[in-house]
């Protein structure tokens, strides 16, 4: 089977695929039954759960206007957080060349001294 064979495509907006999931994991909290099956069982109720959820048609009790702003924090902060990883990995990468420059200069300097204590020694 190739990839395009696996997909599926989905007309929905996020914030309306977000709602479903919380009143799918809402269903299962308050489900007692659900426990009690075995595992198997469990994962064709969830299978099957989900478009019973989608042909409701109640009114949601989230606000569109509050999924949008927390769905928008979430990914702020992921940003921010991706922001600071690279501004760290900057950080890294030039503490790492002073670093090494400053182990070139240890060597240079060894090197000199070396000299100049043999040409010392030969004039000695």
């Amino acid at each position: 089977m190739n990839s395009a064979q696996n997909q599926i495509y989905v007309n929905i907006l996020p914030q309306q695929a977000f709602k479903n999931l919380s009143l799918e994991e809402e269903s299962f909290k308050f489900n007692p039954q659900a426990s009690t099956q075995k595992s198997n069982n469990k994962r064709k109720s969830r299978t099957t759960a989900l478009p019973s959820m989608l042909a409701r048609d109640e009114p949601f009790p989230m606000d569109e206007n509050e999924v949008s702003k927390k769905l928008s924090s979430h990914f702020g902060l992921l940003r921010d957080i991706k922001e600071n990883e690279r501004l760290i990995r900057v950080e890294l990468d030039r503490t790492t060349s002073y670093l090494q420059l400053y182990e070139d200069y240890k060597k240079q300097r060894k090197s000199v001294i070396k000299k100049c204590k043999t040409t010392v020694g030969i004039r000695t």
